[in-house]
């Protein structure tokens, strides 16, 4: 386990937080640090959306001020909240288009939470949901009439809109973002999508990788992709056997594979199994 001593800079600190997390993960001891390094990481995982890792890491033998312990839990039982909010929102949307007869795909956090040893620990700030293109008015029709949903924007590929609980929604009717060459996989997905419950619809392996990739490549090349993002990768890779090597042939004809697999390298490097 990693140890640092007071005089190092808080960034030096802020590099332990993979550590937080690979320890919720995979049940490794988290680090142990001191009152002044609790202080100095609090900013960084806030930020960032992980304080509620090191909230759960804590222990009454934690040498953590009570001003900082009270914020980590408070972050802690925040996410706790989050998530259910999340979840009753992705409840009553799929009642709504079950009864609307218009196919669905969750998206992102909402299938990826499923990953993680607990539900509640992948934050997100949405929910996100596919719909065909041709269904798109159909689907805005349903939600803001039934569940007084308020549709708030509109973008290239999809439409914002507002709850009455003030959460966030996407809904999407096109996967494709500024990359042509993913396009003609990514065009058509309800045709190969597989049934679930309801009108719900899951997106094939290769697909369902091939988005997380491409959608992980357009935040990096616009400024930058978070830590969770690289938790998902390693998660998929350890729950579900979803790497670049298993998926090259599509990753490269898409131009995706390099950069699919330094993300699969930096994900063992965070959270893999230490030497």
């Amino acid at each position: 386990m990693q140890t640092i001593t007071p005089s190092q800079t808080s960034h030096t600190v802020s590099a332990l937080m993979p550590d937080f997390i690979r320890s919720a993960l995979t049940g490794e001891p988290a680090p142990k640090l001191t009152a002044q390094q609790y202080e100095e990481l609090y900013p960084f995982a806030k930020a960032h959306d992980l304080a509620h890792f090191v909230g759960i890491a804590l222990t009454p033998e934690s040498d953590c001020g009570e001003k900082e312990k009270a914020a980590y839990i408070k972050a802690k039982n925040l996410a706790l909240y989050r998530f259910s909010l999340l979840s009753h929102e992705e409840s009553c949307i799929a009642s709504t288009l079950d009864a609307a007869g218009i196919p669905y795909i969750f998206l992102k956090a909402s299938t990826l939470r499923t990953l993680y040893p607990e539900a509640w620990l992948r934050t997100c700030s949405d929910v996100d949901i596919l719909v065909p293109q041709e269904q798109i008015k159909d689907a805005l029709r349903a939600l803001t009439t039934t569940l007084s949903y308020r549709l708030i924007g509109e973008g290239g590929h999809d439409f914002s809109l507002r709850t009455p609980n003030r959460v966030h929604i996407e809904l999407h009717f096109c996967l494709t973002e500024r990359d042509a060459k993913s396009e003609k996989y990514l065009t058509d997905v309800f045709s190969v999508a597989s049934s679930g419950e309801g009108m719900q619809r899951h997106l094939p392996d290769d697909l369902f990788y091939l988005y997380l990739v491409s959608h992980t490549m357009k935040h990096f090349t616009l400024g930058g992709c978070g830590i969770r993002t690289i938790a998902d990768f390693y998660l998929a890779s350890e729950k579900l056997g979803f790497t670049p090597q298993r998926f090259e042939e599509i990753l490269t004809d898409c131009d995706l594979y390099a950069f699919a697999q330094g993300i699969h390298e930096l994900a063992y490097v965070w959270f893999g199994s230490q030497p």
